[in-house]
């Protein structure tokens, strides 16, 4: 079949990312790393943890051997969830864990839970006049500790 003989219906949309790239894929994580480059070195690691070859991993999981060493040198990028899945049963690994590697799932946030007066805070039913009252509360009560503290 010649390109000219396709049919609109058959081009994929173009908003739509190749099937094996992930959201976020070229981003870099906290460290400053790519995904490509973090999935790369952690299935290097788990596969040497583990001690076997390349075709150790494909006969247990299906997936080429020459597939997962590009994986591994980041050559090949986006691989899909089901192969990243049959990989983390294998290596007895978190499949989450190689699916944050491989940029499907964004790094945790660093932001802290609640403490339990921001916990006790929030099961109030508050307007916004008492939410401002009990932050300038919080605000003079600070002032007046770091003033006890000065002298």
């Amino acid at each position: 079949m010649s390109p000219e003989d396709k049919s609109p219906e058959d081009a994929p949309p173009e908003d739509t990312p190749p099937e094996d790239t992930p959201p976020g894929n070229a981003s870099p994580d906290k460290s400053g790393e790519s995904a490509p480059g973090h999935l790369a070195r952690e299935l290097r690691r788990l596969r040497e943890l583990k001690e076997c070859s390349l075709r150790d991993v494909e006969e247990a999981t299906g997936i080429s051997n020459a597939y997962v060493s590009q994986l591994e040198r980041g050559e090949a990028t986006g691989p899909s969830p089901h192969k990243l899945y049959r990989l983390a049963d294998f290596y007895d690994t978190s499949y989450e864990a190689l699916m944050r590697a491989a940029g499907y799932i964004p790094e945790e946030s660093e932001e802290k839970e609640p403490g339990p007066f921001e916990m006790q805070l929030m099961s109030m039913d508050l307007d916004e006049d008492e939410k401002d009252m009990i932050v300038d509360f919080v605000k003079n009560f600070i002032r007046k500790d770091e003033d006890i503290r000065k002298d």
